[in-house]
């Protein structure tokens, strides 16, 4: 497991943040869920595959479950699962169909072994009785990625297709996402901090000149805890200089230095490519204008020689041949003399 999934989960099992995502994934913002009426639940999954043998163990480990009192601290309600998501994995509604399953179907064994053996003849191999009842749940996906997710939250979308008459057939099912990157900031500011901090900084993570200036400007971003500073500093590739674990507050200015030497190192880079380029274009321009006036010259020069030669083998005086180069190739007295 990598350490940006282990601070996800970290994060998302802080009941301030995951009754706010509950809120605002299943409740349009409203308070309904509520920090001190979520229950911790074992994550892991174990179902029999056969329920008169009890054999065939399926076991599945998820990121985060609760259990969701009621809004004055009454029975439990339902069961809510939260999984932590940077790389996209197109086939998470799988995996949250999978988790929910199981949950329901490990609630009704349990419910099985508090009964006393031999109970029921009739219901022998079920694990319900008439009247038995397991908690609803439901899972949705946290998106931690500074780009959206390109995956469909449908389990349809990823079956093959079949006849129009069997789509009224199946079930769909759908999974709930919450993507920080993509949260208004109406949204973003009824978070608790941490959510806060964590989508303001994922909305500009791809532009390095607006994040560097909600660094330096922003309030919340003077008192970022430091939980969300490491995870944002692995997520973004920025040293933030944190103990995740720590309970102060966050100086910023070790990723503000981070960040302004990259904008310093980007800037040099392009220069330097920049002035390679014109340096280069403007080499081969000139080289090939020396080139061309080196070969020309060259090549008049060869000429001159070859005609002086021709010249004086037909045994014509030397100062008719110096005035002949001079006259037809616009030559001084002087340089027509250095070709005879």
């Amino acid at each position: 497991m990598g350490k940006i999934d282990i601070l996800c989960k970290k994060l998302l099992n802080d009941n301030e943040v995951f009754a706010d995502i509950c809120n605002l994934l299943f409740h349009n913002g409203r308070r309904v869920v509520l920090p001190g009426n979520l229950v911790d639940v074992p994550t892991e999954h174990a179902v029999c595959g056969s329920p008169a043998s009890g054999e065939n163990v399926a076991r599945r480990v998820r990121d985060t479950l609760k259990k969701c009192l009621a809004s004055r601290g009454g029975p439990a309600q339902l069961l809510v699962g939260l999984e932590a998501q940077f790389q996209e994995d197109l086939s998470m509604p799988l995996r949250c169909l999978c988790y929910d399953a199981m949950c329901l179907l490990q609630q009704a064994e349990e419910l099985k072994g508090l009964r006393k053996s031999g109970a029921s003849k009739k219901y022998f191999v079920s694990n319900l009785l008439p009247g038995e009842r397991v908690l609803r749940s439901v899972t949705a996906v946290v998106h931690f990625g500074i780009s959206p997710p390109e995956g469909s939250p449908r389990v349809s979308d990823l079956m093959a297709p079949v006849e129009a008459s069997w789509d009224a057939v199946a079930v769909e099912y759908v999974v709930k996402r919450l993507v920080l990157c993509l949260l208004s900031d109406e949204e973003i500011a009824a978070l608790c901090l941490k959510l806060r901090c964590l989508a303001k900084c994922l909305k500009c993570a791809g532009d390095p000149d607006r994040l560097l200036g909600l660094l330096e400007t922003d309030e919340d971003m003077r008192r970022m805890p430091s939980l969300v500073a490491a995870l944002l500093g692995l997520i973004m590739n920025v040293n933030m200089n944190v103990d995740e674990n720590s309970k102060e507050d966050v100086d910023m200015c070790y990723a503000i230095d981070e960040l302004m030497r990259r904008a310093t190192d980007k800037g040099r880079n392009e220069g330097f490519a920049k002035g390679h380029e014109n340096g280069f274009a403007e080499g081969r321009e000139n080289g090939f204008a020396e080139g061309h006036e080196n070969g020309f010259a060259e090549g008049a020069d060869s000429t001159m020689r070859q005609v002086a030669a021709s010249m004086l083998s037909m045994r014509m005086p030397r100062e008719d041949v110096v005035s002949f180069l001079a006259r037809t190739f616009a030559l001084s007295h002087e340089k027509a003399m250095t070709y005879v």
